[in-house]
């Protein structure tokens, strides 16, 4: 599971109703597998959402399609604009950027000219710009930007679990 992956994991398990977190886990997995193959489809996630949010609790189905929501937009415009490439999305591997269709130009270069795993904000000509950051220098920096789609206590929650398990970090 990537870091992508377990991010989204965990957000859906802790919302689901009690008794039907094996069956979460188990669509989960299918898309995820899919996904890792290279063969996920927007058709696949919408049946997984739609799966998905008849487990949700009732309390959490705004979070969870708001969410869901975003996640489909994003994987349908990259599928839109590349329909032959790898829908997978990538991370920065220091802040946790996504590098969707949004932000695919901001992935960085190291100092031979060749793509690196970091993005622009975080990284150029092979060295990071910030090199004393910390990993809770790089989660405060994220809260704010992920807080506008899921609020300030989820956002850091979700950074808190995620950037640590990003290359950088490790």
């Amino acid at each position: 599971m990537n870091p992508g992956q377990k991010m989204f994991h965990d957000f859906v398990v802790e919302r689901v109703q009690p008794g039907t977190q094996p069956q979460a886990e188990a669509i989960l997995a299918d898309c995820f597998k899919a996904q890792d193959d290279g063969t996920f489809t927007v058709e696949q996630l919408d049946t997984a959402i739609a799966q998905l949010g008849q487990m949700v609790r009732p309390e959490c189905q705004d979070e969870f399609h708001r969410a869901s929501g975003h996640m489909r937009g994003q994987m349908s415009h990259h599928a839109a604009e590349r329909p032959h490439a790898d829908t997978t999305l990538q991370f920065c591997q220091s802040c946790g950027l996504p590098f969707d269709a949004q932000h695919e130009d901001m992935r960085a270069n190291e100092a031979d000219g060749t793509k690196s795993p970091y993005c622009t904000d975080c990284y150029k000509d092979g060295q990071f710009l910030q090199p004393d950051a910390t990993v809770e220098d790089m989660i405060e920096v994220g809260v704010p930007h992920l807080a506008v789609k899921i609020g300030e206590d989820e956002a850091r929650k979700q950074l808190t679990a995620f950037v640590p398990t990003l290359d950088r970090w490790k």
